[in-house]
């Protein structure tokens, strides 16, 4: 797919970013709620394999993405390894533990013990 389309906001990857970070990234600092919301605008048709490193999916988001950012497809790939990120601390290792869509008690999260929030108005549903 071709496009004309350049972002105006158009950072670089941080060291050892993911790149489904840097994608969420980008589409904020380009007023983008979503990395759906800010293919739509690029006209790509985003499948969740395309956030995965090395994948032909991958390859292809990026070649649409680059140009949009001004950057060559190669140089925005070599930012990204195709292993998931690992963070060490010299005693263990944590790999993915990133939630898109967390699931939460909120009557758990009132107890006091845990005080991981504190409401001071009943919680009402919407």
């Amino acid at each position: 797919m071709s496009n004309n389309i350049q972002f105006p906001a158009r950072p670089r990857p941080f060291n050892r970013e993911s790149f489904k970070g840097y994608v969420l990234r980008l589409a904020s600092v380009n007023g983008r709620g979503s990395i759906r919301e800010m293919a739509k605008t690029i006209n790509y048709k985003i499948k969740p394999q395309c956030l995965v490193v090395g994948t032909t999916h991958y390859i292809q988001f990026t070649d649409v993405l680059a140009p949009t950012i001004e950057i060559s497809a190669e140089k925005l790939r070599a930012y990204f390894s195709p292993t998931s990120p690992v963070l060490t601390n010299g005693y263990s290792s944590i790999e993915n533990i990133a939630f898109s869509s967390p699931r939460i008690c909120v009557a758990c999260c009132q107890v006091e013990e845990l005080s991981l929030i504190h409401i001071s108005e009943p919680t009402r549903p919407y």
